[in-house]
Formats: structure tokens, sequence, C-alpha cells
């Protein structure tokens, strides 16, 4: 480039060439990024280095054409901004000399590896100076911040400090780039945020989540001259570029909507704890990058950042009001379907009313029986499986009758009793209570039937979580004395058994064991499920207690034809270390007053700065605890992750003791 250079005569703007002039030897692929696919483990490797230089040098040729372009094209932009566009050429220049002689001692010659193209497809044909800044410095090259620091982190790692030092460079007048781009933009649109600009300025076929390469690099951007409120957004923006995001509803009171019908509707304090929860539905196995959910209150920034750093997808947030307008081609996910879940695929997947009710549970408890016959010795007897109901007499006779005999209380259910809900616990083999007895008038006026069955306090709760063309899985849950979830395993299910469940569980006799009868279990309702034309995820939730000395398995204490709590721990536990265990548990409100809490958020700073989260070199939890909830949001109650020993048996003994 020449010592000097004027502006004096701009010329006139001129049409861009369809492609660069490139030797007729090169090859073009159709991916826009190898960046990616080089994993950190292979670049130990001179020519996986070298290969690696060579798609930088390719991403320069390509910044340095288009510059140019953007000088012919737009004659009229502003004499100082386009002197500082030849400055940054003149760098991009020495950058492509620097990565391609790097390159060459790494054994690659330029053009010798297929190129990519996009760069000059995606901002070529753009309509003005401001897409092009957009496209250019506020995308490609704010990506370049993070790529440029990741991969000098991994060459500083390999040894190759000459590699590293070439990034550094890079990276240090990648940021004056980054900055000449914003000053401008904003110089011209002062009546914006950058963030607005941004938005409105994307070259088509780019998107605000190229302006991120691989991890997040705060401080360039803020010595690029970008404000706090835009890094914030970009950081846990989420909007997939290649596919069709899923609609993700915590819909947790979806049994009662499908009991009420067509006239529920939801109570303002249902809603505010749905809200709280529902970005639970980011853990699912599921979920990934760009997936859309559905609640009224977005977790906070920092939360977000922390959940992606733990290795959780990052998902949209939208208002239940405001979600279709921008993505109205998405599939759903509820937590269950109803007929109020949109559905805008028009997807098969809603189950007769008629699953829901749990007045099958006696008749196919029976019919699982005979189907389990070869496994009768690992069975509670048929007495534990109860009976359905249609008068109150009936009821107390049952109750009377397990209660001398067993020396248990029983459990009565409404049809649509879920989680907890709708049920009473009859304790002394009579019904003498006033709301006991009004309860089940009322609930056999409405429903027709109850079902009753006893009631076993001392159990560990097991259930088996089925997911579409997935493998089946074992977990461990916990519940309190009223049956109500307190929280999951996460890991090996039999991490808190006893260790003479552990060998009547695992261990076969003559080739049979209750690990392999659950495995019929699951087979057959998976067949049965089908004939209420369903099938989507469900759960199956069975328990372990002891008698006589030895311990007996439930067949099926209910079917969860929705997602369950279960569905969310196997997802919680992917971010954890392969031979780590932990828990996932709920704390309540009325557990951090009773402890002397202020809040659910006072509490979870008191916990976490006890347990700092500690990971692998893999970037696995070795240790540590984590919210599953925002505790800056937190009112009703809170989830806590523990990973390793330490955190897991202060979270059981401390909490989960408390009703």
């Amino acid at each position: 480039m020449p010592a000097s250079l004027t502006d004096n005569h701009p010329g006139e703007g001129i049409v861009p060439p369809a492609r660069p002039a490139r030797p007729h030897h090169w090859t073009y692929r159709n991916q826009n990024s190898t960046f990616e696919k080089l994993r950190k483990d292979k670049l130990h490797c001179p020519l996986a280095r070298g290969r690696l230089f060579h798609a930088f040098a390719n991403h320069e040729l390509l910044a340095i054409e288009l510059m140019a372009l953007c000088l012919l094209r737009f004659p009229q932009a502003p004499s100082t901004f386009r002197q500082g566009l030849v400055k940054i050429i003149a760098e991009e220049q020495a950058h492509f000399q620097l990565y391609r002689q790097r390159m060459n001692a790494l054994g690659i010659d330029f053009g010798e590896l297929p190129v990519s193209d996009f760069f000059w497809r995606t901002l070529s044909q753009v309509r003005t100076i401001e897409e092009f800044v957009v496209g250019m410095s506020l995308t490609i090259e704010q990506a370049n911040l993070d790529y440029c620091l990741y991969f000098h982190q991994i060459f500083l790692g390999h040894g190759d400090t000459q590699s590293a030092a070439l990034l550094k460079r890079v990276y240090l007048d990648e940021i004056g780039h980054v900055g000449h781009g914003a000053y401008w933009i904003q110089k011209w649109h002062p009546e914006e945020t950058l963030w607005q600009i941004h938005e409105r300025n994307l070259p088509s076929g780019s998107s605000l989540v190229r302006a991120k390469g691989i991890g997040f690099d705060k401080e360039g951007r803020h010595r690029a001259g970008l404000d706090n409120t835009y890094i914030n957004k970009l950081e846990i923006y989420a909007h997939p570029i290649a596919k069709t995001p899923k609609l993700l509803l915590f819909n947790s009171d979806c049994e009662i909507e499908i009991e009420s019908g067509p006239s529920y509707q939801r109570k303002e304090s249902n809603q505010k704890r749905i809200d709280e929860m529902a970005n639970i539905m980011q853990y699912l196995p599921e979920t990934t990058y760009g997936d859309i959910i559905i609640t009224r209150q977005a977790p906070s920034h920092q939360f977000l950042v922390e959940m992606k750093d733990l290795g959780f997808p990052l998902c949209q947030f939208a208002d239940p009001s405001g979600w279709q307008e921008k993505n109205p081609a998405v599939c759903s996910y509820p937590w269950g379907w109803t007929p109020s879940v949109p559905n805008p695929q028009n997807q098969p997947m809603l189950p007769e009313k008629s699953l829901f009710s749990k007045a099958h549970l006696p008749q196919l408890r029976t019919d699982l029986r005979h189907h389990l016959a070869p496994f009768t010795d690992f069975l509670l007897p048929s007495w534990a499986d109860g009976y359905q109901f249609d008068s109150i007499d009936a009821i107390k006779t049952y109750s009377r009758h397990i209660y001398t005999k067993y020396g248990l209380s029983i459990v009565v259910k409404a049809p649509y009793s879920a989680a907890g809900r709708s049920r009473i616990f009859l304790t002394d083999g009579s019904v003498k209570n006033f709301n006991h007895m009004k309860w089940l008038a009322l609930r056999l006026s409405k429903d027709g039937v109850l079902i009753g069955e006893p009631w076993f306090k001392q159990k560990i709760d097991l259930s088996f979580i089925m997911r579409r063309n997935k493998k089946n899985h074992l977990t461990s849950f916990f519940t309190n004395s009223f049956g109500q979830y307190q929280g999951h395993v996460l890991g090996q299910p039999s991490t808190f058994w006893p260790e003479d469940l552990k060998k009547r569980f695992y261990r076969q006799a003559n080739g049979l064991s209750p690990q392999k009868m659950y495995q019929q279990v699951t087979i057959y309702l998976t067949h049965w499920l089908k004939k209420f034309s369903y099938q989507g995820p469900f759960g199956i939730d069975i328990l372990a207690t002891k008698r006589h000395g030895q311990w007996y398995f439930h067949p099926l204490i209910e079917y969860n034809p929705r997602l369950t709590m279960g569905h969310v721990a196997i997802g919680l536990s992917q971010v954890k270390a392969p031979n780590s265990s932990g828990i996932w548990i709920m704390i309540r409100s009325t557990i951090s007053d009773t402890l002397g809490f202020p809040s659910l958020n006072v509490l979870a700073r008191h916990i976490k700065s006890q347990f700092p989260i500690v990971k692998s070199k893999s970037g696995k939890i070795i240790s540590g605890i984590f919210f599953t909830n925002d505790p800056q949001q937190a009112v009703y109650q809170l989830g806590v992750v523990g990973i390793g020993p330490s955190p897991s048996h202060y979270l059981k003994e401390t909490f989960m003791k408390i009703n």
C-alpha cells in the first residue's frame, strides 16, 4: 500500500462482482466455518494448526477484498471513515501475510484446501454503508475477538507460543477494527441504541448470533467501546440459524386443565409459581440452543450466563402473548399435552382425556401382575395394588382392613390427582375427620369413583423415564411423608440405597431381577399407551419397601403421560463429571423461613458461598452447588443441585428432613 493516500476524487459507486478472482485450481466448500469442527484436542498436530491458519487467512483475504469493495461501492461515505477503513485494510494485509507464513511453517500452502466464500456472499451485496459496517465490524470482526482468544489459549496449552503470539497480535488489532465500526455506526444514528442499530441493519443471511465466536470476550468488547447493555444482551442472545426452534412450555398444571376442561382458568398464584420454574425446561435432554421457553418472567442476565458457563444450552424467552409473531413455525414441546397448548404444526400428540385418569390403575396393576408372573418373588402381594371405590362405606371398610391386618394407612386419590394434589390420608383405619368426610363426598359426587391403596411410609421411590425413540432411564427420587416431591438423585440411582436393596435390585436369581422386571413393565406400558394414541414422553413411579426383613417392589404406583422431574434430572446429570454423583432438591420458602433466612435469595447466597463449582479439565462439574431457577426471582421455591459427596450430603441432611 502506498505511504500516503488521498480521498479527493472518490468517483462513482461500482456494481460488485459475483465472486472475487481466484486461481482456477481453487475449490470452494459449503460449510461456513471450520473453527468449531477443529477439536482442540487435535490441534497438537502441526498440520491441524496449519489447516486452522488456512481458514483464518482465507477470512482475512475476504475481509481485505470486502473492505476495498466498500470503498468502491460507497464513495460518498465520510472521508474520515474511509481513511480509517484504509488503515484497517493495511492491518488485515499484514495479518494475511503472517497467517500465510505460519501455515507454510506448519506444512500447508494457501489454496491447497477448499475455501469458503460465505463472507463474500453475505456482505458483497449489502444495500447500505450501515449494513456493511454492521456485517463486517459488529458481526464478523466482533466474533473474531472470541476466536482469537480461544485458539490463543489452546496454542499456549500445546506449547506453540509462536502461533499464540500471532493470534494475540491479531486480537489487539481486531479490537480497534470493532471500535472503528461501533464509533461510526453510532455517530450516524445517535437516536438509536447500538442493539437497535445492529438488529435493524443486519445483512440478509447474517444473524446477531454470528457476532459471537467460541467463548465470549467481554473485556475486548468493552475496550472496543461497546456498551454494557449491548454486551450483556449479546452474551445471552440465542437464536438458531439453521433450525426451527422448539416451543417449550412448563404447564405443570396440565392434569388440572385436563380435568377441568375448556372452562379452566389458571389462578394468578399458580401462574406465578409456573413462571418462577419455567426455565427448568432448559435442562431437558431434548432442549437445544435457541429453543423458546414461554414465560412471563425471563431469568436475569447473570443467571443465564451462569447456566451457559455450566454447559446448558442458551434459550430464548418469550411472553405467552407474543411468541408466535416472531416464530410462527415452531413445534411445541410442553410439559403435558392439553387443548390449550399452542400447536402451530398440528402435531398429533394430544392424548385422550381418560389417559390421565388414575381410575385405570387398579385394573392395570392386576393385568401387570399376570404379565410379570415370572417375577412374583420380587413383588408386594396383590393387596398392595388398591381398589376403585364408589362409596364412602366401601372406603371405610377397606381402610379398616388395611390398618387392622397390615398396620398401614391408606391414601385416597381423585382420578386426576397428581403431584400430591387431590388426595387424603386415612391414618387409623376409620374416617372420623369431618373434613375428610366432606372431601370424600364432594369428590365422589364430582368424579363418581375414587382410588384407595395402602400408604407405605418407609420406602425408596424410583421412576422409569421414557423418552420417544430414546433409551429408558431408571431414576431415584425423594418425597416427604405426604408424598410431595422433594428432589432427585443425579447419576447412579442407587447412590443412597442401603446395600441390601442394591443387591436385591441388581443381582439376578435364575436370570431374573427387579431391574429386568421393570424393563418388562416399561414395554407393557408403552404398548398400553398406544391404545390412547399417545407416543410422547412419560414416567412410571414405583417403590421399594421392606417387609419381614426383605425388600419388595410395587409393580406400578403412578404413570404420568407427560414430562416429569425425572426427565429434567436426566438433563441436569449431563453437566456433572462421569464419576460424580449428586442430588437436585426443591427448597420451599417455608423451609427457608424455618431456617431463619429472610428470603430464598439470601439462603442461596449462603449455600453458594460454602460450595463453589469445581470443574474437571473437560469442563464437567466435579463438585459444587448451583441453582435451577433464578434465586433473585425465587419467591415460592428454589431448585438446588449439589454435585459431589459433601454438597449432596449437606443438601440432603439440611433441607430434606424438613417437611
